[in-house]
């Protein structure tokens, strides 16, 4: 018996149609270490890679869907309302959880299997999911697979079993500007999520080593590193800040800590 919180029950007799590994709901494939306690022991996705893949492979329709209020429209993943059962990947993905998720598609005689995960294996015959794929493929379901994050120098692709179709990730014909104009008529042309204000008011410009704390370093302000920014410097200001080593999200966040518009 699969058991399925109420929230997401929603089922109009359509039956299987699709099935992903590794996403949720519902059923959890532990085998090499048994049952295990807390977030790991469960179908529910825990990290949000579960959410995010299912969302573009077989996400329902939405309807006024937008990014920040912007392009309002109809989102919808690949096959809208696929079935999607199986989570095999906890802190580690085992090769005996991989096969056995394959083993019960292929008993549950799903159509098509997406697999959201892949591993570096030199040979086929070493890769739980090429021997599972292979498996699949023999009793007619059509196996896609993730080309990998990796790249873009060679042999970076995984999932590449002949198979497999493996797919890798594209690009849209469409940015969101956020340009940036500047009192002496120069415009800066950048893309953001973000919309920008609509006061008509001009900010000055400050640099991160300019707004750095009294006793912060110069070279960890310019990169605004969390901790080197002085707020009462850099609140109502438009802040500068250099590539450096920080990640563009912890920069986010320090920015959003500081408060830099009024």
């Amino acid at each position: 018996m699969i058991r399925i919180w109420p929230q997401f029950l929603r089922d109009e007799g359509k039956g299987v149609t699709m099935i992903m590994v590794p996403l949720f709901p519902a059923i959890g494939f532990v085998n090499k270490y048994g049952r295990r306690k807390h977030i790991v022991d469960t179908a529910r996705d825990y990290n949000g890679h579960g959410t995010h893949t299912l969302s573009t492979a077989g996400g329902n329709f939405v309807p006024g869907a937008t990014v920040f209020g912007m392009y309002n429209g109809t989102a919808r993943g690949g096959a809208p309302k696929a079935r999607v059962l199986y989570k095999v990947c906890w802190p580690a993905c085992q090769d005996a959880d991989i096969l056995k998720a394959f083993d019960h598609a292929i008993d549950d005689g799903v159509d098509i299997i997406s697999i959201s995960m892949s591993g570096v294996k030199s040979n086929y015959y070493d890769s739980a999911i090429a021997i599972g794929a292979f498996a699949a493929v023999k009793h007619g379901i059509t196996v896609i697979g993730a080309g990998g994050n990796d790249g873009p120098t060679p042999g970076t692709i995984e999932n590449t079993a002949p198979w497999i179709i493996t797919v890798g990730a594209s690009t849209i014909d469409r940015d969101i500007t956020a340009d940036v104009h500047l009192q002496n008529g120069v415009r800066l042309k950048g893309k953001s999520l973000w919309k920008g204000v609509s006061d008509g008011r001009m900010y000055p410009l400050v640099r991160g080593e300019d707004a750095r704390t009294h006793s912060g370093s110069p070279v960890n302000a310019s990169s605004c590193e969390p901790g080197s920014l002085d707020p009462n410097k850099v609140k109502g200001k438009i802040l500068v800040c250099l590539d450096g080593s920080v990640s563009p999200m912890l920069k986010g966040r320090q920015l959003l800590e500081l408060v830099l518009l009024e």
